[in-house]
């Protein structure tokens, strides 16, 4: 038996459908191998992987570029490759802002999308991501000793933000003025509105308008550095009203208010701790007059946290710290990830109504049964959803602070939840107006403190005493 031509090319769809497929599982088996190797804390091994080959390829793919350049830039960061993660995180912030300025998806874009599977859509980015990436900036900036330019990053994270809430905005009104009304009856429908309550929950530290903590911590500090104390204040107590449950920011305000200028010695220790969430495949599996439908978004799994915070201390007995949450990155990220929900259901939905009208066009006049066959096969390797997120993020961010003490020497180790602490690194603190030390612990990692300084000298003004560190709240307390 021959198959007719209409039936034939039909059955074509196939073939886009199983290219997709294959370019997302190379996709995701490069990003994996990296992923894998820097979450067991091997930073070096996993910017090694980096050059190889295939991650390179994906550095320029059209359609996971973008991806790949935002997991290689954290990786160089964390293995202390501060020049190459700069460049790195420039090649991807040109890529987000080239998107940006476009005026819409091209049809074209809609077409593969729609017909074929949502991981051929190009990775443009979430929100996030663009201001997490100038936040890194500003830490890179940093460590190459440019204050300047760090604080440009850092302002650049706010305007973001403003992005964000304008792009958020506009995409809301694109779905109320759709005219697809199976496409927006899937918001309301009861499975859609859990899976969207639950997200949620998880947001449930988030901060207003995709505000992160960490850039608004680091605009207060910069400011001050450049000597502009009375923005530095503001920003200060912005972050404290988002984040009440740091002990450290009330003392830090009245360290800022009774004195205009930064005192030398000041060690800020920022930890940023655990794994962001990662996306797992929610589905859904309808009888239609086709046969099954299998309907997948994306849901996001939150990664367990094996550290409770980080202790700083030195062998004196001067100096005894343990860092408090400054900022949750699960709850940002699934704010973010909240708000884009309704859009991946609605292009979803379109997706599904637009794959079962060729699967009813196609079997129609079938009388041989291979439409059936070549219809259920297409819309099967078409339903994935797209599982693709910024994976080498940490989960929170943490902070401390205090004066170095008089030997310049630090030790600093995890305080495990349930259990004693781990063994500590010492480092030494070259002299300087401020350092900012960071820590990186993506599981259970060996610690690479990563030291920042600003304003190094050998002839600085007097030290302050020491002052001890204030209380956690109970929101913020180690588990004991």
């Amino acid at each position: 038996m021959t198959l007719r031509p209409s039936l034939l090319h039909r059955s074509l769809l196939l073939a886009p459908a199983l290219v997709v497929a294959t370019g997302c599982v190379s996709h995701r088996k490069e990003v994996s191998a990296l992923v894998s190797t820097y979450e067991a804390g091997r930073f070096a091994d996993a910017a090694a992987q980096i050059d190889a080959d295939g991650y390179q390829d994906g550095l320029e793919s059209d359609t996971n570029g973008i991806r790949f350049q935002l997991e290689a830039a954290k990786v160089l960061q964390d293995a202390g490759r501060y020049a190459e993660s700069r460049d790195m995180f420039e090649r991807a912030s040109a890529g987000l802002e080239a998107w940006d300025m476009e005026a819409d998806v091209s049809i074209s874009e809609e077409v593969v999308a729609t017909l074929g599977s949502q991981t051929s859509r190009p990775y443009r980015g979430t929100e996030f991501d663009r201001i997490l990436l100038e936040v890194y900036q500003t830490f890179n900036y940093l460590a190459l000793g440019d204050l300047d330019e760090a604080l440009v990053r850092v302002r650049r994270a706010y305007r973001r933000q403003a992005e964000a809430v304008a792009r958020n905005g506009a995409e809301i009104a694109a779905r109320e003025e759709s005219d697809n009304e199976v496409a927006k009856g899937a918001l309301q429908q009861t499975d859609f509105l859990q899976l969207e309550a639950e997200t949620k929950t998880l947001a449930s530290e988030s901060y207003a308008d995709f505000v992160n903590p960490v850039a608004t911590f680091l605009q207060a500090v910069l400011l001050r550095e450049e000597g502009t104390n009375p923005s530095a204040l503001v920003e200060l107590r912005k972050l404290i009203g988002l984040v009440p449950s740091n002990g450290y920011l009330p003392v830090l305000y009245e360290e800022f208010d009774a004195s205009e200028a930064p005192v030398p010695g000041r060690v800020y220790v920022l930890f940023e701790n655990g794994m962001a969430p990662q996306r797992i495949e929610w589905s859904l599996v309808l009888p239609t007059p086709n046969g099954i439908t299998r309907i997948a978004v994306p849901k996001l799994e939150p990664t367990p946290i094996a550290v409770a915070a980080l202790r700083v201390s030195d062998p004196s007995g001067e100096l005894d710290l343990v860092t408090q949450r400054l900022a949750s990155v699960d709850s940002i990220v699934a704010a973010d990830f909240a708000a884009r929900l309704p859009g991946i259901v609605f292009r979803t939905m379109l997706s599904v109504a637009a794959k079962e009208g060729i699967s009813y066009a196609a079997r129609k006049n079938d009388d041989t049964g291979l439409a059936w066959l070549a219809t259920d096969l297409y819309r099967l390797f078409t339903s994935d959803a797209d599982l693709r997120t910024w994976r080498t993020i940490g989960a929170e961010f943490q902070l401390a602070y205090g004066q170095v003490p008089e030997s310049g020497v630090l030790r600093i180790g995890y305080v495990s939840p349930g259990g004693p602490d781990s063994g500590t690194v010492e480092i030494e603190v070259p002299p300087a107006r401020t350092t900012f030390i960071l820590v990186r612990n993506p599981r259970l990692s060996p610690i690479l403190p990563h030291v920042l300084s600003i304003g190094r000298s050998a002839n600085l003004p007097p030290r302050p005493e020491p002052t001890s560190a204030p209380e956690p709240t109970p929101e913020t307390q180690p588990d004991a």
